[in-house]
C-alpha cells in the first residue's frame, strides 16, 4: 500500500466535487493572504527581512510570492519537490511532516481586454530535509578570478581598473563606467560591485533612501546566491516602506527579485558556457 498517496489525496476522498472545489478556492486564498501577511512582515521586520532575502537567494528561479510563501512555511528549506517528484528519485516522506503549500501556473486565460492572464494552483511540496533521502553539504567555494569573470560578463557598463578610488572605496560608479581598484581585497570588491551594479540601476523612486534599500537588499542576495559574504549590507528598512500598502510593498519586494535575475542569469550563463566550452575541449 502506499500510504504516502493515501495521505497526499486524503482531503480529496473527503468532499464531494463542488465541496472539494470550494475547498481549494479557500486554501487558495488562504496561500495568497500568508504571502500578503509576510510582505508585509518582511518589509517591517529586520529578522523576517533577512529571512525572506536569504530563501529568495537560495530558490532564485522561484518566483517573489513563493519565496514568501517558503519563507512562512520553512525558511530553512534548501530543496523542495511535490512528493510524486521526490518517489521518482527514490525518496520517500518522512512520518508525520507537513507539507509546504506553494502557487504552480496554471490555464492561461483572454481578459477582457484582451491581454493574457495565468491562473495559479496550490501545490503541496516538501523539503529534502522532510524526506529519507539525504542531501550532502553543497557549499561551493567560488574561484576569484572565475567569480570575476562571471560577474562582469556581457555586463553593461564599461569595467576599468583604477589605482585609487574617493574615500577608500574598492568599487565605484560613475556614469556608464564602474572602477575597480587595483589589489583589491576579493570579498570587498565583490560585495562592492554587486552593490554598483544595482545603484547603476536603481533610480526609479523619488526617496533615495528606498532606492538605496532596493539596491543593497538585491546586491545581498546576489552574494548570498553565489556563495559569497554577505553581510556587508546595509539592510536598514526606511521608515517610509513601513506604512504603505500591501500592493506597493510586494512590488518593492519584486523589483529587488528583478535587479537580482538580472545578474545571477549572465553568472549563471557564463558558468554554463564554460562548462560547455570544458565538454567539447575534452571530447
Amino acid at each position: 500500500m502506499d500510504i504516502d498517496s493515501v495521505l497526499q489525496n486524503k482531503s480529496k476522498k473527503e468532499y464531494n466535487k463542488e465541496e472539494y472545489k470550494a475547498y481549494k478556492k479557500e486554501e487558495k486564498q488562504q496561500i495568497y493572504d500568508l504571502a500578503d501577511q509576510t510582505a508585509n512582515k518582511t518589509l517591517t521586520s529586520p529578522e523576517m527581512l533577512k529571512t525572506y532575502l536569504d530563501v529568495q537567494a537560495r530558490f532564485a528561479n522561484y518566483s517573489m510570492n513563493n519565496a514568501l510563501l517558503i519563507a512562512a512555511q520553512m525558511p530553512n528549506a534548501r530543496m523542495i519537490k511535490s512528493l510524486d517528484e521526490w518517489k521518482k528519485i527514490g525518496a520517500y516522506a518522512k512520518p508525520q511532516c507537513k507539507f509546504i503549500t506553494i502557487l504552480e501556473p496554471g490555464q492561461k486565460f483572454l481578459k477582457s481586454d484582451n491581454s493574457i492572464s495565468t491562473t495559479f494552483n496550490t501545490k503541496k511540496v516538501l523539503d529534502v530535509s522532510q524526506t529519507t533521502i539525504a542531501l550532502g553539504n553543497d557549499t561551493k567555494k567560488y574561484n576569484a578570478e572565475e567569480m570575476f569573470k562571471a560577474f562582469i560578463y556581457k555586463c553593461p557598463y564599461n569595467i576599468e581598473a583604477a589605482d585609487e578610488l574617493n574615500e577608500g572605496k574598492t568599487v565605484e560608479h560613475n556614469g556608464d563606467t564602474i572602477y575597480i581598484k587595483r589589489g583589491f581585497e576579493e570579498t570587498k570588491m565583490f560585495t562592492e560591485l554587486s552593490l554598483a551594479f544595482t545603484n547603476a540601476e536603481m533610480n526609479i523612486y523619488s526617496d533615495s533612501s528606498l532606492n538605496d534599500f532596493v539596491s543593497n537588499c538585491s546586491a545581498y542576495m546576489i552574494c548570498k546566491s553565489v556563495g559569497i559574504d554577505s553581510e556587508l549590507f546595509d539592510l536598514t528598512i526606511p521608515e517610509s516602506i513601513k506604512d504603505i500598502d500591501i500592493v506597493d510593498k510586494k512590488n518593492i519586494l519584486t523589483q529587488m527579485k528583478n535587479l537580482m535575475d538580472d545578474h545571477i542569469n549572465r553568472i549563471n550563463v557564463y558558468y554554463k558556457n564554460k562548462e560547455q566550452r570544458n565538454q567539447n575541449y575534452e571530447r
